[in-house]
């Protein structure tokens, strides 16, 4: 899940090289799915029922398959199809989500309450199996033996609502392994055990009841807030005065106002001093707390509205760490990351932004702790003489280059977003405003040499003898099937279509009769030849060819040129076209406008804020490059009238919702393109509501 997470990052970010990250992520799941089947194939029961052995032939079968599509997505993985693969890749996480749920959990859940005047104020609920201890390291709970964050909300409020938060340490095993609940807590702490009523240091059975320690580690946390694109609006007039609220451990700070605005840009620094930080250094570095990152609206009466929350994983810097050819230097700037805003589980926009950690010196009692020497910006620089607030350092702060209307980043990602609005000019000069709409991703406007680096195109199979590397399997892909069962005729599905569709499907005969006559055929007969085509594609995939990287042999595969067929086939699209063409924004786009506060109803329908659509097109480039001729211009055809002719063949539908008493329908086709309409009225299907229409 974290792997997913970074990767999508990356994604928004030229020249990262998401598709390595997700070939690294992809290994990494399957190299668990093995070491998975291999301890399950040794693991006992005791008193195994039927429902506990079916349970675990269920879960090696699907660890096994979830594994296979996983080195399947690996294999395909290239630069272009980068987005489709994560979204393959959350498909195989959702799984695995369901299969660890287990259906006869013995252990209750962990509910921790916070009181106040012996009131309860909160709660938090945490899954047993998360704490769960075990010898094994790799069926440990992820929050065994861990100082974790811990979130409560009030009985009955919204999930994403946080009353408090505390850091917790928890463990859960049985009682023969209860000296190891304290291994994994820092060495320098000090353990008091309750005997007899009176704390004593000398070990006892049970656990410690206080711990103690008198030394401590300081941390600086610096917090770099840069910009936010498409968050909600909570005024009237669409727009919001968003700022930031930082939260970590006990303290927080906040940023300047921005008003009116839905992206603002805060270029502001927050300086969190003096932390002290508890835990294990392993654990601080790997799995450091979490910063809550909480963005309102101010309002100039009353308090202040939350717009959405947001969670950072900080970098930590230790002082124990060396500097190695492998680590490289102890300390290395940060850059800008995207993190998503959420209000519940509304998206909420996204924030640019970094934050790190830093062990701090605690040279003599007398001084307080100091930056080490080899941190760059020890003396951070102010916004403006006037403020008491600073600015992002230099190196993590992008670097303007100058563009035709204004400084912009030279990261193409790094631009601010762009803010469309609609403006009505009424009488006596007074404007309105219509609609507005923020373009958060501006990289498909710029230059292709400012996104990034073109890399050569895939290499695609030629149609003759090739050597791959791939498993002594007895077939893969069958491109060419030689089957001798009885001739297939086409003709035939138009006289019956659904009745014989069927049996088209299940046959897989080669096309061997003689070719029909032109007027024999009709768009008919192309449809029923299409889909007999993709049953053969779906058919001919032997999933066991996934296992092609265990194995080390050479095998000759060849491709054969597919015969003639005596009829064409069509090209038949399983989703809308908009999604297949990229919703025909060839060289327009569309942008939906929106007006008023944003819905907290998580249900509600946003188009009671959609005030239309702005159809437009932008083009960035440094003013360098500036020539007489906007470059937006090149490539936009004649805007002239231009005569077509539209043809739509309206196959069948399916599943439709019953219209009638007797629960059926009598469907028919209207077809509207422009100002022309068409139906089918008076030739409706009676009493169907799985028609075939052929027209």
């Amino acid at each position: 899940e974290r792997g997913l997470n970074e990767v999508e990052k990356l994604t928004r970010r030229p020249k990262s090289n998401p598709e390595g990250r997700l070939k690294q992520v992809l290994e990494e799941f399957v190299a668990g799915c093995r070491q998975y089947s291999l301890s399950a194939g040794k693991r006992t029961m005791a008193r195994p029922n039927n429902l506990d052995k079916c349970r675990m032939k269920s879960l090696s079968h699907n660890v096994i398959l979830s594994a296979k599509q996983a080195l399947r997505a690996r294999r395909r993985l290239t630069k272009h199809n980068v987005k489709e693969k994560i979204n393959d890749g959350k498909k195989i996480l959702t799984r695995i989500r369901l299969l660890a749920k287990e259906p006869q959990c013995t252990l209750p859940d962990i509910v921790i309450w916070m009181f106040s005047n012996n009131k309860r104020l909160a709660y938090a609920r945490i899954p047993a199996q998360h704490i769960l201890y075990s010898v094994v390291e790799e069926e440990k709970g992820k929050d065994c033996g861990k100082i974790s964050t811990v979130y409560f909300k009030i009985p009955g409020s919204y999930s994403g609502e946080i009353f408090a938060k505390a850091e917790i340490y928890m463990w859960l095993g049985v009682k023969k392994y209860v000296k190891n609940s304290t291994v994994d807590l820092p060495e320098d702490y000090k353990f008091l055990y309750d005997r007899d009523g009176e704390l004593v240091e000398s070990p006892t059975p049970n656990p410690p009841i206080l711990i103690r320690r008198d030394d401590y580690r300081y941390f600086q946390l610096r917090a770099h807030l840069y910009q936010a694109r498409g968050i909600l609006p909570a005024d009237d007039n669409g727009l919001s005065d968003p700022f930031v609220r930082v939260v970590f451990g006990n303290l927080c700070q906040n940023t300047l106002v921005i008003n009116e605005t839905l992206a603002p840009m805060w270029n502001e620094m927050l300086i969190y001093d003096n932390l002290l930080m508890d835990g294990n250094k392993e654990n601080l570095r790997n799995d450091p707390p979490l910063v809550v990152i909480n963005v309102y609206d101010q309002d100039k009466f009353g308090a202040p509205d939350f717009l959405g929350r947001a969670f950072a994983t900080p970098i930590v810097t230790l002082l124990d760490e060396e500097e190695t050819e492998d680590t490289g230097p102890k300390y290395v700037q940060p850059t800008l990351q995207f993190f998503d805003i959420f209000k519940g589980n509304i998206p909420a926009g996204e924030l640019i932004a970094t934050f790190e950690l830093i062990e701090l010196e605690n040279r003599t009692y007398m001084k307080e702790p100091a930056l080490p020497e080899y941190i760059t910006n020890q003396e951070p620089e102010y916004l403006d003489e006037n403020s008491d607030r600073y600015i992002i350092p230099k190196g993590i702060r992008p670097v303007l280059k100058e563009f035709r209307i204004e400084e912009l980043p030279e990261q193409t990602y790094l631009h601010p977003p762009l803010s469309i609005f609609v403006v009505e000019k009424r009488s006596f000069g007074h404007s309105v405003l219509v609609g507005s709409a923020v373009v958060s991703n501006l990289m498909k406007f710029a230059p292709k040499e400012l996104e990034e680096s073109t890399e050569e195109d895939d290499t695609k199979p030629k149609q003759k003898k090739i050597f791959t590397q791939m498993p002594s399997m007895p077939a893969i892909i069958n491109i060419d099937q030689d089957d001798k069962g009885g001739r297939f005729n086409p003709l035939n599905l138009v006289k019956d279509p659904l009745n014989n569709l069927g049996k088209a499907l299940i046959k897989e005969e080669e096309l061997e009769e003689d070719r029909p006559e032109p007027e024999e055929l009709d768009w008919w007969s192309k449809y029923y030849e299409s889909l007999r085509d993709v049953s053969d594609q779906v058919k001919g995939v032997n999933i066991n060819a996934l296992d092609a990287a265990e194995e080390g042999e050479f095998v000759e595969v060849e491709f054969v040129k597919a015969k003639r067929k005596p009829i064409s086939t069509v090209k038949i699209y399983k989703g809308e076209l908009e999604d297949e063409f990229d919703r025909f924004e060839d060289w327009l786009y569309v942008f939906p406008l929106y007006k008023g506060k944003a819905l907290d109803d998580e249900d509600a329908n946003d188009d009671d804020n959609f005030m239309g659509k702005y159809k437009g097109s932008f083009y960035i480039y440094p003013s360098g490059q500036a020539t007489d001729e906007y470059q937006i211009m090149r490539g936009v055809p004649r805007n002239r009238p231009v005569k077509v002719l539209v043809r739509i063949y309206i196959v069948k539908a399916t599943n439709l919702a019953p219209a009638d008493p007797n629960g059926k329908a009598d469907p028919y086709i209207v077809v509207k393109v422009g100002e022309q309409t068409m139906d089918s009225k008076e030739r409706y299907i009676p009493k169907q509501l799985n028609p075939v229409f052929g027209e």
